[in-house]
């Protein structure tokens, strides 16, 4: 006996819809008690030769705090501690890809930062006022200038209201 499963159309495409989603990533805002934070420069990728804060892409079957443990624990060789929510920053990499990427301000992780020399090049700690002077990604300038005004080492917390 043979049974016969129907197959249901594809919906049309909507106009503008084609365009590729933007992908989840999740990004450390790791700052010492000396108040500098840590850059990489990326070796490889659609951010080769640029610095930013360390970041990756968040996998399907993850949340965003998930891979921010991976990040940590697997790419940066350090026990994970407290993390809270930053802000969020929308970064494009030079071949056009789009990323959504979820900061956190990390604190109390145990060990040293290390880094695998396929993903980053280097690694700085510096303010991050005067990380600016970095080849760093623009929207990641921008974001930093807009969060540290001044040239001060304390964040200013983004305010979300309702009106």
């Amino acid at each position: 006996m043979t049974r016969s499963v129907a197959r249901a159309a594809s919906p049309p495409v909507a106009w503008g819809t084609e365009m590729e989603t933007p992908q989840l990533a999740s990004l450390a805002f790791m700052m010492r008690s000396d108040r500098k934070a840590l850059f990489v420069r990326h070796a490889a990728g659609p951010f080769a030769g640029r610095w930013s804060l360390p970041f990756i892409g968040v996998a399907d079957a993850e949340t965003a705090e998930d891979a921010l443990g991976r990040l940590l624990r697997d790419y940066l060789y350090v026990t994970p501690g407290a993390f809270e929510f930053l802000d969020t920053i929308a970064i494009t990499g030079s071949d056009g890809e789009r990323f959504i990427a979820n900061g956190f301000t990390c604190t109390l992780w145990q060990g040293d930062p290390k880094f695998p020399e396929k993903l980053y090049e280097d690694a700085i700690w510096a303010v991050p006022s005067q990380a600016i002077t970095l080849d760093l990604l623009p929207e990641l300038q921008a974001w930093l200038e807009q969060t540290f005004p001044g040239g001060t080492a304390h964040p200013r917390m983004a305010r979300y209201t309702a009106s």
